[in-house]
């Protein structure tokens, strides 16, 4: 679910969707994974404010409107931003007027939708903590920058607050790591799926613990690896399991990830004592 507005600019005046954020903001567009990456097509953009990164808003142009989307599950701060980011471009396009879910709104109305809209926004966060208390293993957030994947523990401490939320997920986001996204292929020998994360010698990366497979296959992946980086000299293939049994204890990133930067002599002992033949 996600609120949506549309504005239809005074005729005659058209704008590049990044001339119309805020000094500051940053946007991009979702890659594999949903990670962000930089805007190719500038038509459709995911924006966020750097200083309280959330669930990102998606920002789109098409048939002479602009349209702004917004979850449900978001931070506090995100939501003003929502409807200040609607005032802002309804001023700066000449409207006086914008669709908010099909409804003519306008944005004095702004502090009644926030609050809606907020309200909301905790009520999907208490749903989300009865499920996660039913035996749900994690709920994934998809963030502005990356995916954030919340367990109970976190959803207990979050409860239905959404000011926490947009706390955790501008911490979790504010990690300055690579969202490892895998490669997926078919063995040319035996036929198997193999799904392969990279990592590279001293860069600090998030991985998962227990890698699952794409949503849009329509089979499992049989083999699990990593391919480890130093130089086009040295590199090679190891066990997933392997790699994540060694490392997911030592640094958690969320419900669902860990962190981990290996160092040159570490990528040769994994190489050295879990080879996986590719």
């Amino acid at each position: 679910m996600s609120v949506s507005i549309e504005i239809r600019p005074a005729e005659g005046r058209t704008f590049a969707l990044k001339d119309l954020l805020p000094e500051g903001w940053e946007y991009g567009t979702y890659g594999e994974g949903y990670v962000l990456q930089d805007a190719e097509d500038e038509s459709s953009v995911i924006a966020f404010d750097p200083e309280c990164i959330g669930c990102g808003i998606c920002l789109e142009q098409k048939d002479g409107a602009v349209t702004l989307d917004l979850g449900t599950i978001t931070g506090a701060r995100e939501i003003r931003s929502f409807y200040d980011l609607a005032a802002r471009i309804c001023k700066l396009c000449g409207a006086s007027v914008f669709s908010r879910n099909g409804e003519i709104a306008s944005p004095g109305q702004a502090d009644k939708y926030i609050k809606e809209d907020t309200e909301n926004a905790e009520k999907s966060l208490f749903m989300m903590l009865k499920k996660l208390e039913s035996g749900q293993e994690a709920a994934t957030l998809c963030g502005a920058l990356n995916p954030v994947a919340i367990g109970l523990s976190d959803a207990r401490k979050l409860g239905a607050d959404a000011e926490r939320l947009e706390k955790f997920l501008h911490e979790k986001q504010s990690v300055k790591a690579l969202y490892a996204v895998p490669k997926i292929f078919q063995d040319p020998n035996s036929g198997e799926l193999v799904g392969v994360f990279a990592l590279m010698a001293g860069v600090k990366t998030i991985l998962p613990k227990k890698p699952q497979a794409p949503f849009y296959l329509e089979r499992p992946i049989e083999k699990w690896a990593a391919y480890l980086y130093i130089s086009d000299d040295e590199y090679g293939y190891v066990s997933y399991e392997d790699l994540a049994k060694r490392c997911a204890r030592l640094a958690e990133y969320d419900a669902l990830h860990f962190l981990t930067e290996l160092s040159e002599e570490q990528i040769r002992g994994f190489i050295k004592k879990f080879p996986l033949d590719m």
